[in-house]
């Protein structure tokens, strides 16, 4: 009679926990930053297509507001130089700031000993893609050439942001990350020497204090 191993869903689930390297926690949270990260790429496409569209738009108030200051300073050709060179540069530092994140998820994922800077810094964004939200409520495209619907699919991206980012805030502040990026360790220490530190002042006063009072005890 053969025996069957006794191997019950709890046993199988622990040994899937235990081959992995990253704790539940930091698995949810990388998980969400990237859903973050990917739409924000999405968003800031699509901001530089709204830009394109709303090209004339963007030439009119620049060639009014420079022109205000001095009407023959600035040519027709310049200001709409000028206009181009504002939204590519706008995008250059959108997806510059992208992949700066995007090799922090990379560095928070491979543990490295910046995993605990990477983690702050997706935090950081986490929290300004959820806060960001708020304005997508809140203001309205006035004056644009760009379709309603193209703003209505930004809005719907821009929501999916914050929300990825709202819950990497929450994941990513959970005690098992900081202790997976070290940062835990890291604080114990400084506690541990502060505690130290004010230890090592109250016996310095205590002594201060001992001295004094033999110096002013009668002989």
């Amino acid at each position: 009679m053969s025996e069957t191993p006794d191997q019950t869903p709890d046993t199988t689930a622990a040994k899937k926990q235990e081959k992995s390297p990253w704790p539940e926690a930091a698995v949810y949270a990388m998980g969400v930053w990237a859903v973050a990260l990917g739409a924000e790429v999405v968003h800031q496409i699509l901001q530089f297509i709204l830009g394109i569209l709303n090209r004339d738009v963007m030439v009119a108030q620049m060639s009014k507001f420079l022109r205000d200051e001095d009407p023959t300073a600035y040519s027709d050709g310049l200001v709409r130089l000028s206009a181009y060179l504002s939204i590519g540069f706008s995008a250059f530092v959108a997806f510059v700031i992208l992949g700066v994140l995007a090799w922090m998820l990379t560095l928070f994922r491979a543990k490295h000993k910046w995993a605990g800077t990477a983690r702050r810094l997706l935090f950081i964004f986490g929290l300004y893609y959820a806060l960001r939200v708020v304005f997508v409520f809140v203001t309205s495209p006035a004056g644009s050439d760009a379709p309603d619907w193209l703003f209505a699919i930004d809005g719907m991206i821009q929501i999916v942001a914050g929300v990825a980012g709202g819950l990497g805030v929450y994941f990513g502040s959970r005690e098992p990350v900081i202790k997976y990026t070290g940062e835990y360790e890291q604080i114990r220490k400084l506690q541990k020497e502060l505690e130290e530190e004010q230890k090592k002042r109250e016996e310095e006063k205590k002594r201060e204090a001992e001295e004094k009072k033999k110096d002013d005890a009668p002989r």
